[in-house]
């Protein structure tokens, strides 16, 4: 992760208001799983505003790249009685 100086200099916008949508020029690397999501949620380009779409979407991005096994699972969440 880049500090907030680079952060700003590399994408224009404020961390916690950097969004996908907006990278241009920078590679944007997407576990395969997100496509099994029946939707997802992301910035929508300033701290406060979210959008909600198909995974699919993401993949008219500029610059996206499907990686298998990007990411690690979470467990599953401990049931309480």
């Amino acid at each position: 992760m880049a500090d907030a100086e680079t952060t700003v200099a590399q994408t224009g916008m404020l961390v916690g208001g950097v969004t996908a949508a907006g990278i241009e020029g920078l590679p944007i690397y997407m576990d395969r799983a997100v496509l099994d999501a029946p939707r997802v949620v992301m910035g929508g380009g300033n701290r406060s505003s979210k959008i909600v779409l198909a995974p699919a979407e993401l993949l008219k991005l500029p610059g996206v790249e499907v990686v298998d096994g990007l990411a690690t699972p979470r467990e599953p969440a401990e049931q309480l009685d």
